[in-house]
Parts: C-alpha cells; sequence; structure tokens
C-alpha cells in the first residue's frame, strides 16, 4: 500500500513540475512573440509571418524558451527583402529594449519561407543553449 501511495506522490509532482515548466515556457512565448511580432509588422507587409511562433526548444531540451517564426518571401516587397537580414532582424529586436535579451538563434530558408528561431534569455537552460550554439 504505501508503494502505491509512493508511487502516487511521485507522479504528482512530476505532474505539477510539468505544469510548472509549461507555463514558464508559455509565458516566454508570449513575451517573445510581444517583441517579435511589432519589429515585423514595423518593417514588413501585412501578411507575410505567420501571427503565431512555434517552441523548438523540445529538441534542445527543457527549459529552454526558443521560438521558431515565419515569414513568406513571396509577399515580400524590394524594400522589406532589402531589410530582412539576420542582422537586420537582430538589430531591430535589440532596439526594441526588450526586459529580457532576445537572440536570432537559426536563420535558414526553405521554399518561400524564411524561417528563424529566437531565444529569450531568461533562464539558465536558454544561456547554456545560446553557450552550446556558439560551440557549434
Amino acid at each position: 500500500m504505501a508503494l502505491i501511495l509512493l508511487a502516487g506522490v511521485g507522479v504528482a509532482i512530476k505532474y505539477h513540475n510539468h505544469q510548472v515548466e509549461l507555463k514558464k515556457q508559455q509565458a516566454a512565448q508570449q513575451a517573445t512573440d510581444k517583441i517579435v511580432f511589432p519589429v515585423l509588422a514595423a518593417h514588413l507587409p501585412a501578411g507575410t509571418y505567420r501571427k503565431h511562433s512555434q517552441l523548438t526548444s523540445r529538441m534542445w531540451g527543457q527549459g529552454v524558451h526558443a521560438f521558431e517564426y515565419k515569414v513568406d518571401i513571396t509577399n515580400c516587397d524590394r524594400e522589406a527583402l532589402k531589410w530582412l537580414s539576420a542582422n537586420q532582424v537582430q538589430a531591430a529586436l535589440e532596439a526594441a529594449k526588450a526586459p529580457v535579451p532576445v537572440k536570432i538563434t537559426d536563420w535558414w530558408f526553405h521554399q518561400t519561407t524564411l524561417h528563424f528561431d529566437v531565444a529569450y534569455v531568461s533562464n539558465p537552460a536558454t544561456q547554456q543553449y545560446l553557450a552550446d550554439l556558439k560551440k557549434l
């Protein structure tokens, strides 16, 4: 009986920890979106980017606050395409004066879509993720 009770307590603790981490990731994602989307809106035509990000840390590990953004470049005008570089976007993110640093960690094209990842550098796991990327 005690073993069943102990197992139940262990499952409850694990579930609680998972829920806490999920809430932290959701808060980080919302905060990152509040930084990234206004920057994109200021420089890109309406309808060229998805208005939601995707969590990328499932492949990088628990606690990493990194999110993927997508831009359809087929609807970008010449001025937008000129602006659309990792350096320009990073500079615009930094100019947004976010309370927590954000850093572009990946930038790639697949067909007519630009994909880029942004880390919300708010915890040790994300800092370690950036350090690991630097080593690569």
